[in-house]
């Protein structure tokens, strides 16, 4: 089934893993595809999968943190594909390390990698998909946005990330163009816990499993959905709640300290949101520390 027919897409760091399982599947369902990675070598074994099952794909090595090169990605979709239909946020990496041990130079180079090349891609993108008044941009988010120790850098720029796509839905949606975001669960070399060297991956755990995800956001078949981070846990589809505030106190009063000492407490103590990716209940809930 051809949804994606004559329409152009860029997918970043579609080397390998998810994002080769996302140009191909887009190829797939008729897009033509910018193969983006900074390993050109692997960008160039992908477009060549593409091609050998019948369809199209370009070559692009850029590295999506270089504000130029990330705008050379959008110039070469637009210059050899006639326009930029649908954007895939997906390069980035991680490393699994608590706060305590990181360091100047890798907070930066996270940051550049995920949180810098999302927007610098999208900007850049959004030069040839504004005046056309349609579009689809995916962005690549994480469970980890929602807490997972210890890797507190790559948390924080996919929480950006998230916050980016409700943001970006908002600023778009009169421009006719949509953003999204995923949060998947599959096995590649950021997977929270790999399986071990030469496991057998089961079909749930395989980037292909997310594919099919990217390609109806991408098509106009999802034109009612924007501002939506999804969650594909294996066969488990869901979203991520939307930041809001909960719990409002029945009347106004002046929050002094000792209103806080009387009343916050009793008002708040059972009503604290559980904190961490999966996270049952509130650590310190009931005043100590309770087991995870």
């Amino acid at each position: 089934m051809q949804e994606l027919q004559g329409k152009a897409a860029i997918v970043t760091g579609a080397g390998r893993g998810l994002g080769r399982a996302f140009g191909l599947a887009l190829a797939g369902a008729g897009a033509k595809v910018v193969v983006n990675d900074i390993d050109a070598a692997e960008a160039e074994a992908v477009a060549r999968e593409i091609r050998a099952a019948g369809g199209t794909a370009a070559v692009n090595g850029d590295d999506v943190g270089d504000w130029t090169a990330a705008r050379r990605i959008a110039e070469q979709c637009a210059g050899e594909f006639g326009g930029i239909d649908v954007v895939v946020n997906n390069a980035g990496f991680t490393r699994v390390k608590p706060i305590w041990e990181e360091d100047e130079a890798g907070f930066e180079q996270l940051v550049r990698a995920n949180l810098k090349g999302t927007f610098a891609v999208t900007r850049h993108a959004l030069d040839h998909m504004r005046p056309r008044k349609s579009g689809s941009i995916i962005n690549l988010c994480s469970g980890a946005q929602a807490g997972v120790a210890p890797r507190s850098v790559y948390a924080a720029t996919k929480g950006g990330i998230a916050s980016a796509t409700y943001t970006w839905a908002v600023e778009l949606a009169e421009h006719g163009i949509r953003v999204n975001a995923l949060s998947p669960v599959a096995e590649t070399r950021m997977a929270y816990k790999p399986l071990p060297p030469g496991a057998n991956i089961p079909p749930h755990r395989r980037p292909e499993n997310i594919a099919p995800l990217v390609v109806y956001l991408a098509s106009d078949e999802a034109r009612w959905i924007t501002g939506q981070v999804f969650r594909l846990d294996g066969n488990t589809l869901s979203l991520f709640g939307h930041p809001r505030p909960l719990h409002l106190t029945p009347d106004a009063r002046s929050w002094t300290l000792p209103v806080l000492h009387e009343r916050l407490r009793a008002e708040f103590a059972a009503k604290l949101e559980p904190v961490g990716a999966g996270a049952r209940e509130y650590l310190y809930g009931g005043g100590a520390p309770k087991p995870a």
